[in-house]
């Protein structure tokens, strides 16, 4: 059984995944805590042990931004790798501590490298949420393998201000000539959220070294563990050897259309010891002569300073991979640094912009009490987006579901309700996404420019037990793609299907849920606000191009604008509950197209309902498979002098939809 998430992102008190590191995330109904009884049923509980902090919390949480050097008087450069200055008000931000109170110690590596190395580490800048609870604070710079202490320094907590950086002199400064550690501990005691998870980190913000934590008896680094990220602390660094000028660009990569204007922006990133005002540099397009052009753009002295900037230049007129190099020449009339290196932006010509359909694989369950957020995260886009968003919902979560998919792509779910986008970037909450709301993760997505353009066609087999999935797949740019088929069961009802719901026991009202948000349906006080409810499932993987986990849809090698023809045939499942529910929804299926790119993401995808091959006024041979079973259109069984429109099962295992009219005892085929 995969785990159901309690709340997203298993951000608070799943140990069964995070047994140690504790994060507290903010509230305004982000997510939802289980009462005390569920809690202890579903997840175990560890004392003195690093945890997400838990929700309905007033913490403050931070942001990222960058680095600013310090006046010319103290010549101070601050650093760090979250960058910004307003952590207090900062979404991006989360909290993490021990979930109780006493010592949490954490630091991030300082790296010896480039214009850093041989500067001085003269302090740090801690942030400091709730200065009350703070008992003691200290400062360690370490060895960059934790095996030497170098300096350490005891901080007078009196001083400590809240919702503020405080800046921290180091009793024995230390010379930047190779990486190190710098850690800050504090002891915390009392009572609340800021004694429990007094330390925060940037969740958005991916960093090797980025989030050192002494977690159960030895140091680890989270700063680039899915759900965590990069400490929030700066270091004070001087005694720096600065060019006057030293600007260059940030490497990118993007994309553009054959001929036509690209517009886009481009971070200059400056390490200087004066002011930047203005600045020349030259750009190359592929093959291109460069062209000299002018930036009036103004940066403060200091080192990491960075601001964006608005580029263009015409794409080529050939498909394919092109260079766009960019050199800074001069800054304020004067000479840059001639070490400076040109930045090379990475482009990928297309022939064509097509739009992207983002694709939503999730994974859930019947038997998940948290499956409501994963209904309602796919309403939600579904509503918003319509044709430009496939959702696909995996019955994994336990194999006794009665939508339980057997063969199936394995995308690495850890959880329930969860998915992946595209197949492309880290697994997200199926409700909240990757902050708060999964419909900014798509629309975010659906930016990205595809590579194909896929036109998709569903049809029927004759006696309704197959489906064959084809799609025309016109490719924007070279090469072998590979290929995942779907059906999707719509509309699907039963008695049979019986969802767990933990949603029902807070009321959506008191929560702040909107009534029209998909979720409000499944707590307290909606319509399926009840401990086990029976929704209408949409989306429901019945069959994929997959045997025995291994993918068998094969793939296809196009040329630049070149159209090509793929297809499938999948069964349609026969189990007897499914089978009723997919009969009660007239057989309402769609056929799904996906197309991969040699990394296993998803390059786009084609969705069509699925059709008959035949139309209704077929005559019945007598030879056919005797009827076994008959089905009404709502999915109950029903006897030989049934009337209108009846699913048929036979003893060969086909099954179809027939018309009986009231006044006629010969059956008719009538495919929809």
């Amino acid at each position: 059984m995969i785990p159901c998430n309690l709340i997203q992102n298993r951000k608070a008190g799943l140990s069964a995944v995070f047994p140690l590191l504790h994060i507290n995330t903010p509230f305004y109904m982000k997510r939802l805590s289980l009462t005390a009884a569920v809690w202890m049923a579903c997840s175990l509980t560890f004392a003195q042990q690093f945890h997400p902090c838990p929700d309905n919390t007033s913490c403050t949480v931070m942001q990222q931004a960058p680095a600013r050097a310090g006046s010319e008087e103290d010549e101070v450069i601050r650093w760090g790798y979250y960058q910004g200055e307003d952590f207090a008000n900062d979404p991006n931000v989360s909290s993490i501590g021990m979930g109780v109170a006493g010592p949490v110690k954490a630091g991030i590596k300082v790296p010896a490298a480039d214009l850093m190395k041989g500067a001085t580490i003269k302090g740090v800048m801690l942030p400091i949420n709730e200065a009350s609870v703070i008992a003691e604070c200290r400062v360690y710079v370490y060895n960059k393998d934790f095996s030497e202490i170098l300096s350490t320094t005891d901080v007078d907590v009196t001083t400590l201000e809240t919702h503020k950086y405080n800046e921290v002199n180091l009793d024995v400064p230390v010379v930047l000539n190779e990486d190190l550690i710098v850690v800050y501990e504090l002891v915390t005691e009392g009572y609340g959220q800021a004694v429990q998870f007094p330390m925060y980190f940037d969740k958005t913000l991916m960093t090797k070294g980025g989030m050192y934590v002494f977690n159960d008896g030895q140091w680890q680094d989270f700063g680039t563990q899915e759900y965590y990220g990069t400490l929030i602390m700066k270091v004070c660094l001087t005694d720096f050897q600065l060019e006057d000028y030293s600007l260059t660009f940030a490497p990118a990569n993007g994309y553009s259309e054959c001929g036509k204007n690209v517009v886009g922006e481009v971070t200059v990133k400056s390490n200087s010891n004066k002011a930047v005002e203005n600045f020349t540099y030259t750009i190359t397009v592929g093959n291109g002569e460069p062209e000299e052009r002018q930036a009036l753009l103004k940066m403060d002295r200091g080192f990491d300073k960075q601001r964006n900037m608005i580029l263009s230049f015409k794409a080529p007129e050939e498909p394919g991979n092109y260079d766009v190099k960019l050199k800074v020449t001069k800054v304020n009339g004067e000479a840059n640094d001639e070490n400076a290196a040109a930045t090379t932006l990475k482009y990928l010509n297309l022939t064509q912009m097509y739009p992207r359909n983002v694709v939503m694989e999730e994974n859930n369950g019947c038997g998940c009490g948290n499956g409501a957020r994963g209904i309602a995260g796919l309403k939600k886009c579904t509503d918003a987006l319509g044709d430009r968003f496939i959702g696909v919902s995996y019955h994994l979560y336990e194999d006794t579901d009665p939508m339980y998919i057997s063969d199936h792509p394995y995308l690495g779910w850890t959880g329930a309700p969860s998915c992946f986008l595209d197949r492309s970037g880290q697994q997200l909450d199926s409700y909240y996404g990757s902050d708060n709301d999964i419909l900014e993760d798509v629309k975010a997505r659906a930016t990205v420019p595809p590579l194909v353009m896929v036109d998709a066609k569903a049809v029927f087999s004759e006696d309704y037990r197959k489906v064959t999935v084809s799609a025309d797949v016109t490719a924007a740019a070279a090469g072998t793609y590979y290929l995942d088929f779907l059906i999707l069961g719509n509309q699907l009802e039963s008695p049979a299907f019986v969802q767990t719901n933990f949603y029902s026991y807070y009321s959506g009202v008191q929560a702040g849920i909107p009534k029209d948000d998909p979720l409000f349906t499944f707590m307290g006080g909606g319509e399926l606000g009840y401990a086990t409810c029976l929704p209408t499932y949409d989306d429901i993987a019945l069959a994929a191009s997959y045997a025995n986990g291994r993918a068998m849809g094969g793939n296809i090698t196009l040329k630049a604008g070149e159209t090509g023809n793929v297809s499938y045939t999948l069964d349609i499942p026969q189990r007897e509950n499914l089978f009723a529910a997919i009969a009660a929804s007239l057989y309402n299926i769609d056929g799904v197209v996906l197309v991969l790119n040699a990394d296993g993401s998803i390059a786009n995808a084609g969705q069509a309902k699925a059709t008959d091959m035949t139309g209704i006024g077929t005559v019945l041979k007598e030879n056919e498979p005797e009827v076994t079973a008959r089905y009404t259109t709502n999915g109950r069984k029903t006897g030989a002098n049934a009337r209108g429109i009846v699913l048929e099962r036979r003893a060969d295992g086909s099954c179809r939809k027939v018309l009986i009219p009231e006044t006629q005892k010969t059956s008719l085929a009538n495919p929809t």
